[in-house]
């Protein structure tokens, strides 16, 4: 009524019940659309579809057989793809994942429903989420290295904690011993275990609390 009442002109001379009658029509339809399925599609696919199986039932009857995609596109005035991707859309289906399923292949299954759709779809690997978050922190934690550290220090470091590992000559691998950083990078095993230790205290110092979110998230 409120958007009959912004658009009523009294000067065009009709009366303003019917003209806020095709507004609250309008309004009433939009509504059915938006409630008859569990995702909502626009509108305009909604009365496409409609007009779709209007077409196809009378082409039907005329034709005496099951029409084409092509001759009912033609009848109303749509491709055969935008006739698939009408038919398509409106044929999808929402179902519960608590909903049961059987296996009528299974010998001796019977109409047991033991497993559901949870269970089908549910998948004991992370999908690569926690695998693209570690990668992610291991670039945040390596930027800051870079931001506070000289590059002798970061590399040491890189090595220590093994997040060199593309770039390790073979025979090392992963996190390094002391006594293997100082021989890849020449220098003595003591000069290394110290400058790695006053390199974490300066971290601890600048980062502060950020320190301790990195060694969480990496535990």
């Amino acid at each position: 009524m409120i958007r009959a009442a912004e658009k009523f002109e009294p000067q065009r001379g009709f009366r303003f019940s019917t003209y806020a009658m095709y507004w609250i029509r309008s309004a009433v339809k939009r509504s059915q659309i938006l409630q008859s399925r569990p995702i909502p599609v626009p509108q305009r696919l909604y009365e496409n579809h409609k007009r779709l199986q209007r077409v196809e039932k009378e082409l039907k009857e005329t034709l005496g057989r099951q029409p084409t995609k092509k001759e009912i596109g033609a009848e109303v005035g749509m491709s055969e793809m935008q006739v698939e991707r009408c038919l398509k859309a409106m044929a999808q289906r929402c179902y519960s994942l608590d909903q049961g399923v059987s296996n009528k292949l299974k010998p001796n299954n019977g109409d047991r429903e033991d497993s559901s759709m949870y269970d089908l779809v549910e998948s004991t690997e992370d999908g690569g989420h926690n695998k693209l978050k570690r990668i992610f922190i291991r670039e945040d934690l390596i930027e800051t290295l870079n931001r506070h550290l000289d590059p002798e220090s970061v590399d040491l470091l890189l090595l220590r904690y093994g997040l060199k590992d593309e770039t390790l000559p073979h025979g090392f691998s992963g996190p390094l011993t002391i006594a293997e950083v100082s021989q890849l990078v020449g220098l003595k095993p003591d000069k290394v275990r110290r400058m790695i230790n006053n390199s974490l205290k300066q971290l601890k110092f600048l980062i502060g609390e950020e320190w301790y979110d990195f060694e969480r998230e990496i535990e």
